[in-house]
């Protein structure tokens, strides 16, 4: 199961993602981000640029979830493969097959960040607070087109971040087991019917 944590940048999603990883939960880092750090694609210069960028982290998104570890239950995501359709829908730039081609069944909630107080520039994103603003509303939107159920979390502490995640997962896995202790339960009665 793969729980995507989300939103705009400079949220908290990565330092969330490395408490997770330090918990040993299994996890997937921001593949966005290692794109530009190697500096071969540069999408604020332009519609061509951004799309050879997105195909390539889709690419490597597609890869690095297949390779990931759901075998012990959930696996949390920084940022999930439709995310670039929020910013091309930002940008004002039209979708192309690539983002018709994306998809976001596999993913079983998305914990939407909303921005936080502060502003801390990485380095490594070029966008600015107004941008945040702008697309969370965006993410929200486009998981919920894909039947992706979206969790908002406000701005708290990590802590209080990470709690109300786990106690929606929680519950979102008891929901899961209780699904399929009644469909053993229906099974059962059915061939206790077809036995009698």
């Amino acid at each position: 199961m793969f729980a995507v944590l989300t939103g705009a940048p400079h949220v908290g999603k990565s330092t969330l993602i490395k408490m997770l990883s330090q918990m040993g939960h299994s996890v997937m880092s921001e593949v966005a981000e290692e794109v530009i750090n190697e500096g071969v694609h540069k999408p604020w210069l332009g519609d061509a640029e951004q799309l050879a960028f997105q195909a390539e982290v889709a690419n490597r998104q597609k890869e690095n979830e297949v390779r990931l570890d759901t075998a012990r239950g959930i696996a949390y995501l920084d940022r999930g493969l439709v995310d670039a359709i929020a910013y091309r829908l930002v940008y004002g730039r039209s979708l192309t097959d690539l983002h018709f081609d994306m998809s976001a069944r596999h993913y079983a909630v998305a914990f939407v960040l909303e921005p936080l107080d502060g502003w801390e520039d990485n380095g490594v994103r070029y966008e600015d607070p107004e941008f945040s603003r702008a697309i969370t509303p965006v993410i929200k939107r486009v998981y919920e087109s894909f039947g992706v159920p979206v969790v908002t979390v406000p701005t708290m502490s990590k802590v209080e971040r990470l709690r109300l995640i786990g106690t929606y997962l929680r519950d979102l896995v008891a929901d899961h087991v209780r699904a399929f202790e009644d469909a053993s339960s229906y099974a059962q009665a059915a061939r206790a019917a077809l036995a009698a």
